[in-house]
């Protein structure tokens, strides 16, 4: 199966395909970061659903 990674954070256990851990390096230690210009191999739909994860369980905030 695919391997997954374990984010713990503001009490949540949030699973995560391995594959997004350099972008998900990226978006947790940026101030401020485009999401086009985040590393990684997602394309932008997985791209869009990794950060919409993170705003939701209030580890990131859109500008938007």
């Amino acid at each position: 199966g695919t391997s997954m990674l374990q984010l713990s954070a503001q009490g949540a256990n949030i699973m995560l395909p391995s594959h997004v851990r350099p972008t998900l390096s990226a978006c947790l230690k940026a101030y401020r970061v485009a999401v086009r210009d985040l590393p990684g191999d997602l394309d932008e739909a997985g791209l869009l659903v990794l950060v919409r994860r993170l705003i939701r369980e209030g580890l990131m905030v859109s500008e938007h």
